[in-house]
């Protein structure tokens, strides 16, 4: 954590970037390449630093258009300069820094914040793919150009980003700050409606354990029901759902979530209900 912030506070631009390289580099070095599926429920959990060598599969019902891969980690760097812009690059930071995770994420990804998408990301990829395909004569060379085009740099400012991409980024952001990170794909369930889903679990240096949903902030409403602001959602969790998550068992995770609603006398807290988490099929949830 305390090169993390190292980073920060280097106030010369070309200087922090290249220690953060440093440091992505390290997470980099001798990992090797993982194939990401979401779907794949004896692997639903994969832990540390996510590398530009691995591959997202999301639909394994399409093989060519349904994967794509990390190599373009920009997110990273422009998510330390966010936070440098925000005069957010002191250790008692380390709060409003996590709560801001999905605020960064969804003016990233050029989602609205009241979290509505405008493009359907199958769409996008599978015509995206389809014009690849179709412009090249050899299948091979066409193979070669969707592998090297469909990576996670093509949902930067698209409006396209499910819980998925929400989560890679997360993860990467969470662990360069130095916490040990866990991408998790099970379920979410809240008032009896319930979503496919995938969170993250971490655990700090000082042994404490959160659960943190960066796709499903808690919403601030304005005039309107507009929202004006997001903060991650992040519920402490306890070291036995960790380990048990990290070991590929069943876990289930409650807790209450809420939203805010703009007052004549500021900011009022409303509870929105309980929500469960899991890494288990939906049929086995309990609320």
């Amino acid at each position: 954590m305390d090169e993390f912030f190292a980073i920060l506070n280097e106030p010369d631009v070309e200087k922090r970037h290249a220690m953060l390289k440093e440091r992505i580099d390290f997470f980099e070095r001798d990992k090797e390449p993982v194939n990401i599926k979401p779907s794949d429920y004896y692997k639903r959990v994969y832990e540390g630093f996510l590398t530009s060598k691995d591959r997202l599969t999301y639909d394994t019902s399409n093989i060519v258009a349904g994967s794509y891969s990390l190599k373009d980690q920009d997110y990273l760097y422009q998510f330390v300069d966010f936070l440098v812009s925000s005069d957010l690059t002191k250790m008692e930071n380390l709060t409003t820094i996590m709560f801001s995770i999905s605020y960064f994420l969804r003016k990233y990804f050029g989602t609205p914040l009241n979290g509505e998408n405008k493009v359907n990301r199958e769409d996008y990829m599978y015509e995206l793919t389809d014009n690849i395909m179709s412009s090249e004569e050899d299948d091979n060379k066409a193979w070669e150009r969707v592998l090297e085009v469909l990576d996670i740099g093509l949902f930067k400012g698209t409006s396209m980003a499910e819980c998925t991409e929400y989560c890679v980024l997360a993860q990467n952001i969470l662990t360069l700050m130095g916490y040990r990170t866990l991408y998790c794909n099970g379920f979410c369930k809240l008032k009896d409606e319930g979503e496919y889903h995938g969170f993250n679990l971490i655990e700090t240096p000082g042994k404490k354990y959160f659960l943190i949903d960066s796709t499903n902030p808690f919403p601030y409403f304005g005039k309107n029901d507009i929202v004006e602001n997001v903060k991650t959602k992040l519920f402490p969790i306890s070291s036995e759902d960790f380990e048990k998550a990290l070991n590929k068992e069943d876990i289930e995770i409650n807790a209450t979530t809420y939203y805010f609603e703009k007052t004549d006398n500021g900011w009022k807290k409303v509870n929105n209900g309980d929500v469960v988490y899991s890494n288990q099929s939906s049929k086995n949830l309990t609320i």
